[in-house]
């Protein structure tokens, strides 16, 4: 399978690379990298955490810090039909936001949109 996991979270990106063995992942820990990655490559999942990072509320940031997962639902939906086809899970702890990107996503025209939370064993794709 063909994934890409957007997750700034060290210890869950490093438990997803121990269980996805045998596919093709790419990783982003900000939503700069998950926008290359989205432009340079189709996916069979994509998986989107929403907090990345520190909040840079009200404050003058640089370019791109204060982005998040629904940064890139929006970037998504603005590709067209490039990752229509792709199983699209949100898996933020943060569960008003993870609504507000399936809201994102459904309301553009993607069916495959799934909203979990995180659980440790949760990501094993070895299993059924």
């Amino acid at each position: 399978m063909r994934i890409m996991f957007l997750d700034d979270s060290v210890a869950r990106t490093n438990l997803f690379k121990q269980r996805s063995f045998g596919h093709s992942v790419k990783f982003a820990d900000n939503a700069r990298t998950a926008k290359i990655w989205l432009d340079q490559h189709d996916f069979d999942i994509i998986f989107l955490d929403h907090d990345l990072g520190e909040e840079f509320e009200g404050l003058e940031c640089p370019e791109g810090t204060n982005e998040d997962g629904r940064t890139v639902s929006r970037y998504i939906v603005g590709l067209g039909d490039k990752h229509k086809e792709a199983t699209i899970v949100i898996h933020s702890l943060n569960n008003w936001a993870a609504q507000e990107m399936y809201q994102i996503l459904k309301n553009s025209g993607f069916e495959k949109v799934l909203v979990i939370p995180w659980a440790w064993k949760t990501y094993s794709l070895q299993e059924g």
